[in-house]
């Protein structure tokens, strides 16, 4: 059995008054859950800190940081802890009222992409999210609950299987200082929005594959991304809505 830790980063805005948004998580073996905590909690101990955000201060030089982002990747692999996140931009951003349903729509992403993970290994998932908003947690909950109840995974006009024989319908929500894993999800998050930013300010035209350009800790954490047979992320690991 698997998880899947998924955070998300705060809606952010940049000079040009574009928004955007990503939800970001490590799908783990269950089996390697507890020996991938205590090796992050190694971690932690080593830097003296208490949660792996605090690696984002101001006050950590960028040897210190790219340190500790090699020595959590190095541990993320051999647990065997894989990436998958999905971005929204302004356009998907542009109402709050409806920012709930584009959520929901990048949350559908993960959802899809998890359940082929599951279904090409004959394996079975559970999610397990970052605490947020309560009125949006109860709605998401609500929504996850009757899509995966209800729904199949339709690719090419076939149904590969409904999502319930492969994902138990309810998401468990968890404060991330509890969490090992979602302070990962936490960092890799905020690396990837960080490039992402960068790179939409700087380049005329938007291309996935080169964002580890703008970011030399998301290059680190890069490998963990999922591709598709031709070392492709986007689609794969990464899927965004502008």
């Amino acid at each position: 059995m698997r998880t899947f830790f998924i955070d998300e980063t705060e809606r952010q805005k940049q000079t040009s008054g574009n928004y955007q948004f990503s939800l970001c998580g490590l799908i783990v073996d269950n089996e390697n859950i507890v020996k991938l905590s205590n090796e992050i909690e190694n971690i932690k101990t080593k830097y003296k800190i208490s949660n792996l955000k605090e690696s984002r201060k101001s006050g950590w030089d960028e040897p210190r940081r790219i340190a500790i982002t090699e020595e959590l990747i190095t541990v993320l692999a051999a647990n065997g802890a894989t990436v998958r996140a999905s971005i929204l931009g302004e356009i998907a951003l542009r109402d709050v009222r409806e920012i709930s349903e584009n959520y929901f729509g990048a949350f559908v992403f993960l959802l899809e992409r998890f359940f082929i993970t599951l279904a090409m290994e004959d394996d079975f998932g559970m999610i397990i999210f970052d605490s947020m908003n309560e009125t949006l947690q109860s709605k998401l909950r609500k929504e996850l609950f009757d899509f995966i109840s209800k729904e199949e995974l339709i690719m090419r006009g076939a149904s590969k299987g409904s999502f319930k024989d492969r994902i138990f319908p309810a998401v468990l929500f968890s404060k991330d200082e509890y969490n090992n894993i979602l302070q990962a999800s936490d960092l890799i998050a905020n690396c990837l929005v960080s490039a992402v930013w960068h790179y939409r300010k700087s380049e005329a035209i938007f291309d996935v594959e080169r964002i580890t350009d703008k970011n030399p800790f998301l290059k680190i954490y890069w490998p963990l991304f999922v591709k598709n047979s031709s070392g492709n992320v986007n689609g794969w690991g990464i899927k965004i809505w502008w």
